[in-house]
């Protein structure tokens, strides 16, 4: 397993672009929520974060991505017109298990979860940040680069039959120096060359 050759690309999306169909409303854990808004709700938060609310022909929507880690169950999101209640229904994911030959990323050293540590806040700073749009529709996507897609997004992963953290991303595996893009307009706000992840554009 190379983690030195993974590449993620994390952006701040914040510019008009083109348009594209909604999401597919999936209600579970790491599925996204496509929620009818009526006319008067003016902005939506979960757990004081604010959510993307747009617009398609006649109706007002809050797109809202449910965090891998929500349990099964009902969840509230908050609008300036009252409360959303939304179901978390139950999802299997794949399971992986892999057989990793370095163990320090399986039980990793002291150091290393220090450095794991003050890099994950890191990222999550950047995770949790918010940048307003001036979307109005739902922008239309592309693929960062070419390439066939693997470890897919919510797999159940397993190191040396040790449970860890499920996938939390879609891989896309390319050569080193292939060209990588911006799925939609935005602005690159890290890079990095992290414990876990390897090295981030």
């Amino acid at each position: 397993m190379n983690f030195s050759n993974s590449v993620l690309v994390l952006l701040s999306l914040s510019i008009t672009t083109l348009y594209a169909q909604l999401p597919q409303d999936s209600r579970r854990a790491g599925g996204i929520a496509v929620i009818p808004l009526n006319p008067n709700i003016t902005h939506v938060t979960f757990k004081n974060a604010p959510i993307l609310v747009i617009q398609e022909a006649n109706t007002k929507y809050a797109i809202f991505g449910i965090p891998l880690s929500t349990p099964i169950g009902s969840l509230q999101l908050q609008t300036n017109a009252g409360v959303i209640p939304i179901e978390i229904k139950a999802y299997s994911y794949a399971e992986q298990h892999l057989t990793v030959k370095n163990n320090d990323y399986v039980n990793p050293k002291q150091a290393q979860l220090d450095r794991y540590a003050q890099e994950a806040k890191e990222q999550n700073d950047i995770y949790t940040s918010f940048t307003p749009t001036n979307w109005i529709s739902f922008p239309q996507f592309i693929r960062p680069t070419t390439g066939k897609f693997s470890n897919s997004f919510g797999r159940k992963r397993f190191f040396n039959g040790e449970e860890r953290a499920p996938h939390s991303g879609l891989d896309i595996p390319a050569p080193i120096g292939q060209k990588v893009i911006a799925p939609a307009d935005g602005m690159v706000v890290a890079t990095g060359h992290y414990f876990l992840m390897g090295i981030l554009y």
